[in-house]
């Protein structure tokens, strides 16, 4: 199994040196996790060893990523001069729709031949569903899209139970409704799948409560691995940590793993210094 090293200190090691080529991991948690910090970690580590990578961010600025890295010792800004990182900031306007998405990233991997992905994040995607569009990838070799539009959810309430219908003369398009947002999650995964780059998709947990690892519930499935981290309040200080909750064709780490934020980034710790 080839192994894509994140480069994090403490972490490869836990899963037999890195994540599986070709895969999808989600990195959930809570607010305050160091979700952000572990995937910045993961595109720069990787484009300083020959790996081009993309962050794809939903709604943090360029700017504000690239000074969040430089806290922690990775300055982005030569790296994207050479071609070897870049920070692709897909912020809808709120009156644009019909906007493709993955029409975007692929072309941005396409153009750096990217090893490297980090998505961040699914809950804002869920949230400003309606302004997207993305291939249907189950669709056979007829090119679709789904058009998240807010304006036809109301009409198409006479649904069938799949969420998913085609409607008039808009027979080319598949429109969003309320019941299709599960569906679009497995999409993503897919989508994210189809460009055989090794990836994280980063989503908000749920801790883990109603037997769901984050909050829309099916992420977790879709993916081929899950790392889930913790910010966790232990007399007055608040402890982060991490498990490594299923990973595909890896005997990984089966304990909970302290982790603290230095200047240098996230550096995680063995079990037994979590244990003892």
């Amino acid at each position: 199994m080839e192994r894509v090293a994140t480069g994090i200190q403490g972490f490869d090691e836990l899963v037999e040196g890195g994540l599986p080529a070709g895969s999808t991991t989600l990195l959930a948690g809570v607010p305050g996790a160091a979700k952000t910090i572990f995937g910045l970690h993961y595109i720069y580590n990787g484009a300083m060893n020959g790996d081009a990578g993309i962050y794809v961010s939903l709604d943090s600025s360029p700017k504000d990523l690239k000074k969040q890295a430089t806290r922690f010792g990775m300055n982005f800004d030569p790296l994207e001069q050479s071609e070897k990182l870049k920070v692709l900031f897909l912020n809808v306007p709120m009156m644009k729709v019909k906007f493709s998405m993955f029409d975007e990233i692929k072309k941005a991997v396409e153009e750096m031949n990217a090893k490297r992905l980090v998505f961040d994040n699914m809950t804002t995607f869920a949230i400003n569903m309606d302004l997207f569009s993305m291939p249907l990838g189950y669709m056979g070799q007829t090119a679709s899209s789904i058009t998240l539009n807010a304006n036809f959810v109301e009409r198409l309430n006479q649904k069938d139970e799949t969420g998913l219908q085609r409607s008039g003369s808009e027979q080319d398009t598949v429109h969003y409704t309320a019941n299709s947002e599960k569906r679009l999650i497995y999409l993503i995964v897919e989508q994210l799948r189809d460009l055989r780059t090794t990836n994280i998709l980063i989503g908000h947990g749920n801790q883990q409560q109603n037997g769901t690892v984050t909050t829309d519930g099916v992420s977790e499935f879709a993916a081929d691995a899950i790392i889930d981290l913790y910010n966790d309040l232990l007399g007055a200080k608040r402890v982060r940590t991490l498990a490594i909750l299923k990973m595909r064709q890896t005997n990984h780490s089966p304990y909970i793993h302290d982790f603290e934020i230095t200047d240098k980034g996230i550096v995680v710790k063995p079990a037994e210094q979590v244990i003892k």
